[in-house]
């Protein structure tokens, strides 16, 4: 028979009763919250097809690099880097965590030129435009045209990615 004790007609559980809902509460906000955090923020896909300058599909593979960052949700981002083989005819497909409205905002930006030349936030020759957003519109001259993207930071002076990113475009106007 449980040991309990009354008061006013009222019957309360003993220490060791109550020790043991306590563990047991625990328990299940722990084996919940590491569920929750289990689940990680939401993925978006990527996917495409990579081109060589002169048009045709490329081969090999494609390296993608984040700093870390907290997305819109809360959900803190570890800075990473993923390498990704090119499939057949140039296609790549990648899940990533988006970073639309993430912080710290506007710390990394995009300077597309028309020419893999002149980077530099003095040089505003074979300029197509510098972005603060991940997305952002190109005015096309003619079908084919191609753009070089680099990022760069908001130190002063800015520093430049070592790397460009070649983007032709082919698409009837």
């Amino acid at each position: 028979m449980p040991r309990r004790f009354a008061m006013n007609d009222e019957d309360f559980p003993t220490a060791g009763e109550l020790a043991t809902l306590l563990v047991l509460a625990l328990l299940m906000s722990l084996a919940l919250s590491s569920n929750l955090q289990a689940q990680g923020p939401a993925l978006t896909t990527i996917s495409g097809t990579v081109y060589r300058a002169d048009g045709t599909a490329a081969s090999g593979s494609v390296l993608i690099s984040w700093p870390s960052f907290q997305t819109v949700e809360g959900d803190a981002v570890a800075a990473g880097n993923l390498t990704l083989t090119i499939g057949p005819s140039g296609a790549v497909t990648v899940q990533l965590v988006p970073n639309v409205g993430a912080a710290p905002a506007g710390t990394y930006y995009v300077e597309v030129r028309y020419s893999d030349a002149g980077w530099g936030a003095d040089n505003n020759r074979n300029l197509a435009g510098r972005f603060t957003t991940s997305s952002f519109t190109l005015t096309r001259f003619a079908r084919a045209q191609d753009y070089f993207l680099r990022s760069y930071d908001s130190s002063t002076p800015p520093k430049y990615s070592r790397y460009s990113t070649a983007l032709h475009v082919d698409y009837p106007l």
